[in-house]
């Protein structure tokens, strides 16, 4: 019932505003069959500013809806991301490193592969490999 609450919100903003729009129009025809001459531009009023606020306030309605759907995704990758640590990584570069016959012995040389990994990986840049580098 609660799960997925921003997807149903947002079909809920949609409903509203179809719903209010209908609406606006049903009451512009009651409106102006009920008045007469003037009927028409009380019709217009009505309609139009009756639907315009309904899609406004729908616009709205849709965005919280968004921002919901949003921090749960949010959510969900900061949880993914708090799993994950950098010592696999290294395990995985280990591995690797096995594989292809070499060596790596001490925690250094590990850090080392795995800033070279990350580089070749395109998700640190020339300047940070370096500086990694020196610190080292």
């Amino acid at each position: 019932m609660f799960d997925n609450i921003g997807e149903k919100i947002k079909a809920l903003a949609m409903v509203v505003c179809w719903v209010g729009i209908a609406c606006s129009v049903a009451c512009g025809v009651i409106v102006a069959i009920g008045v007469g001459g003037i009927g028409v531009l009380l019709f217009l009023l009505i309609a139009v500013l009756g639907s315009f606020a309904c899609w406004v306030g729908s616009l709205l309605f849709y965005g919280f809806g968004e921002l919901v759907t949003n921090s749960a995704i949010i959510a969900e990758n900061s949880k993914l991301s708090k799993k994950s640590k950098p010592v696999k990584e290294v395990k995985k570069v280990n591995a690797v490193a096995e594989d292809s016959t070499l060596n790596i012995i001490d925690e250094e040389d590990e850090l080392k592969a795995f800033l070279k990994q990350l580089f070749e990986d395109e998700k640190i840049s020339q300047s940070d490999y370096d500086k990694k580098l020196d610190e080292l």
